[in-house]
């Protein structure tokens, strides 16, 4: 069959339209596509960009108050006893030691167990709460209620306060002493500058000899206390040159009738708990993180 002029030109445009058509389709539209989702993707990763460049603006302000928060926690562990001291008896006793022999009391024994675990609670008075079940089927807007919590607002915001945990190491001695220098030795440990508490103090004979003296008809013998120690040496220090002090008669020893002498000294056990934490290490603001060699090799 032959085709004449006319029916090979219309034979030809309609394979020209249909070689566009199939371009179209094969060729442009995919790529159309391609195009929108690409700058969709664009659209996304620019936000993403911004993003990133806010949180690296950020990066200044967060190392700012990392380094506060580490400051302020430095200054907060500060109160603390150093935690080689609680966890090693010998180095808390070494310590402790010093304080006995400044106000001359003598250990008989001692305990000091390593450091244990512990929570520090809170110190807060706390009222039985008998009325809550009548003030709520009294209260019917609310008002009771809200005058409960506004007067006693301290306990309940510190009965719902976490409660901090931290190491703390018991210290328990027996020792001999003087009422006056009992007094200074605990005033001295008062004064620690850490978290040092003194849990109880247990005196044998609160008259320091007096009424034993007494019921024996024996005169007490002084033993000299760190405090009168102390004054008789700067009284020495104050005599004029050429001038001596007036003797002072000390009582000779007075056997009991069980042949034990009376002193102005008592028994004392005395139990303090000393308080630690672990001191936090300096974080690093500055280094960056290699990143992990697997979640690289997802990306």
């Amino acid at each position: 069959m032959k085709l004449n002029y006319r029916e090979k030109v219309i034979l030809g445009v309609f394979l020209a339209i249909a070689i566009l058509l199939i371009s179209f389709f094969w060729l442009v539209k995919p790529k159309t596509k391609a195009i929108k989702d690409n700058k969709a993707k664009l659209s996304q990763l620019n936000d993403e960009k911004e993003e990133i460049e806010r949180k690296i603006l950020q990066i200044p302000v967060i190392q700012g108050k990392i380094k506060e928060l580490y400051s302020e926690t430095n200054d907060i562990s500060k109160l603390f006893v150093p935690y080689d001291d609680v966890n090693r008896p010998w180095n808390l006793d070494k310590k402790m030691q010093e304080y006995a022999d400044k106000n001359h009391i003598r250990i008989v024994s001692l305990e000091a167990n390593t450091s244990q675990y512990d929570e520090l609670d809170y110190f807060y008075h706390k009222d039985d709460d008998i009325e809550e079940e009548f003030r709520q089927a009294a209260d019917f807007n609310g008002d009771l209620q809200a005058a409960y919590e506004q007067q006693n607002a301290e306990s309940i915001s510190l009965d719902q306060r976490e409660v901090e945990q931290l190491f703390q190491t018991q210290y328990g001695i027996k020792c001999e002493g003087t009422r006056a220098d009992l007094m200074n030795y605990l005033k001295d440990i008062e004064n620690i500058d850490k978290a040092v508490l003194i849990n109880s103090v247990k005196i044998d004979d609160y008259s320091f000899g007096l009424n034993a003296a007494k019921e024996a008809g024996q005169q007490i013998v002084e033993v000299v206390s760190a405090a009168e120690e102390a004054a008789a040496a700067e009284g020495e220090e104050n005599t004029e040159e050429g001038t001596e002090a007036p003797a002072e008669e000390t009582p000779a020893p007075q056997p009991t009738a069980n042949g034990d002498q009376i002193t102005n000294t008592s028994s004392i056990e005395i139990v303090l708990t000393h308080y630690s934490v672990i001191d936090m290490t300096e974080p690093d603001t500055e280094s960056i993180p290699e990143a992990d060699s697997s979640e690289t090799a997802k990306k």
